[in-house]
């Protein structure tokens, strides 16, 4: 999921159906949904008042069958302008990114003492995912041997991703740590590039070529989207490049060289930029714990840019704990799974979040048709 997504099959006037990707949903997805619904009606009770619901008990790795696609929740959905995000841990040379094909992935990195992480092969202890829904994520990471981070990743609408970073200093001495969050995007760039520092906002757009079917078929999308990235804490620094590593060919300064060297001239290009990011520095105490969030949005061509920073800025205090109590709650319904083997217990749970992001509200606009995959 990620995209203006189409489902292959029926139309469907009388519902909405969030639209489906192969591409980025694990291949164990399509036979869980199967064996939940088996499972859903051959189990009579449902998990037990004051037990610890297990999507918010997990311990989950990269070599864990767990699902890790995260879409809007159907109340907060849209059709034609919806964006959903793939949680990615099995590419050492990337960071544990949040990918979305044709918007970018929402990316994060780190800088201490000289050195820079990113990259999952660089940490000092890799992400261990302790809650997962169908709309969000919280999961534990350490970039460095002194510094942890919990993230918390909330898809709060089809337009709006929250991504709250709390970095905590486990030594014994004052640690100064950078913070790093940034958007990069492989297939498409980003143009129109403005820094607005008072808002701690960088605002964009960027094109969402339709494919052929979507053509044929008269389904609705957005071409051009405006796009805001925003942090809770001023700024230190706002960029965009060109490139995440050198390349002769590109015109500009790339990440890489920019975050490593801060000395040089701030890299801020207007156009045919891959890359926009935010740098944010603390000298955190011992045991000490910062929280930044970093807010991305999107909206169409008539939006107000403004409006959408205000926005998103407004996210940047989301309750958390509530939006987790909320799918609890949710979940709750579900009966739980007679049996033992956790692999099966997280394609089991992990079959309902993908069941929960195949529904959208209806709109009353059934004058184009709404495929349903089949």
């Amino acid at each position: 999921m990620g995209e203006n997504r189409h489902m292959f099959g029926e139309s469907v006037s009388g519902m909405n159906v969030k639209p489906f990707i192969f591409r980025q949903f694990p291949l164990y997805c399509r036979p869980a949904c199967c064996f939940a619904f088996f499972i859903a009606f051959t189990c009579s009770t449902a998990i037990g008042r004051g037990q610890t619901p297990y999507l918010s008990s997990l311990a989950a790795t990269k070599d864990s069958p767990l699902f890790t696609t995260y879409a809007a929740p159907e109340a907060m959905s849209e059709f034609t302008l919806d964006k959903a995000y793939h949680l990615l841990l099995n590419d050492e040379e990337k960071g544990a990114d949040f990918t979305n094909e044709s918007g970018g992935d929402i990316c994060l990195a780190f800088k201490s003492g000289g050195k820079y992480v990113y990259a999952l092969k660089d940490m000092f202890r890799q992400p261990v995912i302790t809650a997962s829904y169908s709309d969000l994520v919280t999961y534990t990471f350490w970039p460095f041997d002194s510094i942890s981070v919990k993230a918390t990743f909330v898809v709060y609408g089809s337009h709006h991703a929250v991504l709250a970073i709390d970095v905590r200093n486990n030594a014994s001495n004052v640690v100064r740590v950078e913070v790093l969050p940034f958007l990069q995007n492989w297939n498409r760039t980003y143009e129109g590039v403005k820094f607005r520092k008072e808002a701690g906002a960088i605002a964009f757009t960027h094109e969402e070529n339709p494919d052929d079917w979507v053509l044929e078929h008269g389904v609705p999308y957005v071409r051009t989207v405006k796009d805001a990235f925003v942090v809770s804490d001023p700024p230190d620094r706002m960029m965009s490049f060109r490139s995440y590593r050198k390349v002769d060919s590109i015109a500009g300064s790339d990440f890489l060289t920019g975050v490593r060297s801060p000395r040089r001239e701030v890299s801020r290009v207007s156009g045919l930029a891959r890359i926009v990011a935010f740098s944010c520095a603390y000298d955190l105490r011992p045991g000490e714990t910062h929280r930044l969030t970093a807010v991305r949005s999107v909206a169409r061509p008539a939006d107000d840019p403004g409006r959408l920073i205000d926005t998103a800025r407004s996210l940047t205090t989301l309750d958390l704990p509530r939006c987790i109590e909320n799918d609890e709650k949710i979940y709750s319904s579900i009966p739980p799974l007679p049996s033992v083997d956790p692999d099966i217990q997280m394609l089991y749970w992990g079959a309902f979040s993908l069941m929960r992001q195949v529904m959208l509200p209806p709109e009353g606009k059934c004058h184009f048709n709404y495929y349903v995959f089949s």
